[in-house]
């Protein structure tokens, strides 16, 4: 499975960079047009480790995003997520969920890091590029677009 991630600070434009990507409104599985191909992938909107939820009220941790990921039908081939790279509600920063997806020895794609770097696992490559709410999220995604080979 290819897990392919979106770093940022708060109010970077993370998810509306993923709904110009996708055209995905909220979370849920559709099928993405690669250049390589049509993958089913699973679009998680919201920031894993901001996210409020009755069953997650202080972000879905590290693990539970890895349960989340086990849990998704064997016909999902992509994860597609937003992680806050600073001040998340759960203080855990992008790095930590990134070296825990790598451990569990998922293909993480080049990490997008909205305006600012983070460290990454020596297996992973990222990019960064700007992005705020003086340039459309439409901009954003088509240089996102490019990176990821995404149709």
């Amino acid at each position: 499975m290819k897990i392919y991630i979106i770093t940022g600070a708060p109010n970077t434009y993370k998810s509306s960079v993923i709904r110009a990507l996708t055209g995905v409104r909220n979370s849920a599985t559709f099928n993405v047009q690669f250049l390589s191909g049509i993958f089913k992938t699973h679009v998680m909107i919201t920031s894993c480790n901001e996210i409020r939820y009755k069953q997650f009220p202080n972000g879905i941790s590290q693990e539970q995003l890895i349960q989340i990921i086990q849990s998704l039908p064997p016909s999902v081939e992509v994860v597609m997520i937003a992680l806050r790279s600073s001040r998340p509600v759960n203080g855990i920063g992008a790095e930590v969920y990134i070296e825990r997806l790598n451990q569990a020895g998922y293909e993480i794609m080049p990490v997008v890091m909205f305006n600012d770097t983070i460290t990454l696992p020596t297996n992973v490559q990222g990019v960064v590029i700007p992005s705020n709410k003086s340039i459309p999220s439409n901009l954003t995604a088509s240089k996102i677009r490019k990176i990821w080979a995404i149709v």
